[in-house]
């Protein structure tokens, strides 16, 4: 996605008509990998995560591009759904965070958990104090003119391939993890000062594995390492020697909480 061109909303979730439940591309991309014919039993079945209208059509990854979901030309989303809205650019997130206070970003990370990973004290529909609408939409002010647009925040989940197309652009992440808290002394430091980073594992065929890490500066995260997590963060992604790590755009654009089952 490039930083200063809108583009319009892919999915990596979705309503499946076979059981009534959110599911990730994720799944779809597995059994793919496993016999790409069967996924014939997802055709006809897979619609917006929102308004359940609108049929999604499934691209299998390749090297050059993670795995999607998009809408059928022929099929509409429902009145009010917000997939109906352009993604915002890079500028227009930068923008729109810098004017937002540490309260008013955990409130928006909060709210987009309980739409992504509604858990047994939430409903998919639940926002916290502040939140009006849909935690995934916010209005700009066109520039010149008196009016606003509203604008879909890219979003994406942990559990996705990460490659390099993707790199600086800024999403909310989030997914079900477990969390390491690692710290280090930076070679250069002048005063050996202890800075702070969280491990993030994502679990593959039933085992917890490495995903990326997240710098945390000083601030030590109180981490139970037994439990599991619902981890959203607005930021983006860097790469170092090759590998992923989610830099978020304040110190404070992150937030978890202890997740339920499922």
């Amino acid at each position: 996605m490039d930083g200063e061109q809108m583009s319009y909303p892919s999915f990596e979730q979705f309503y499946f008509l076979t059981d009534g439940k959110l599911h990730e591309v994720a799944e779809v991309q597995k059994q793919y990998e496993i016999d790409p014919h069967s996924i014939v039993n997802f055709k006809g079945r897979m619609f917006c995560p929102e308004c359940r209208q609108a049929e999604l059509r499934f691209t299998h990854q390749t090297h050059a591009r993670t795995a999607f979901l998009s809408k059928i030309p022929s099929s509409q989303h429902r009145e009010g759904c917000p997939y109906i809205h352009n993604y915002a650019t890079k500028k227009e997130l930068s923008v729109y965070i810098s004017t937002l206070s540490k309260t008013q970003i955990q409130d928006r990370l909060e709210a987009t958990l309980n739409r992504l990973i509604p858990n047994q004290h939430t409903n998919h529909t639940t926002s916290p104090r502040g939140i009006q609408q849909h935690p995934l939409i916010f209005k700009k002010q066109e520039e010149n003119k008196h009016s606003t647009v509203k604008r879909l925040i890219p979003h994406k989940s942990l559990y996705s391939w990460f490659n390099r197309e993707i790199e600086g652009e800024i999403f909310i992440f989030y997914g079900k993890v477990r969390l390491h808290v690692e710290s280090f002394t930076p070679k250069k430091s002048s005063n050996n000062s202890t800075l702070y980073r969280l491990i993030v594992q994502t679990k593959r065929h039933e085992v917890w594995r490495y995903r990326t890490k997240i710098f945390r500066h000083t601030i030590k995260d109180e981490i139970d390492e037994n439990r599991i997590y619902d981890l959203a963060v607005f930021g983006h992604i860097e790469f170092f020697d090759n590998k992923p790590q989610l830099k978020t755009e304040t110190l404070t654009s992150i937030y978890f909480r202890e997740s339920t089952p499922d």
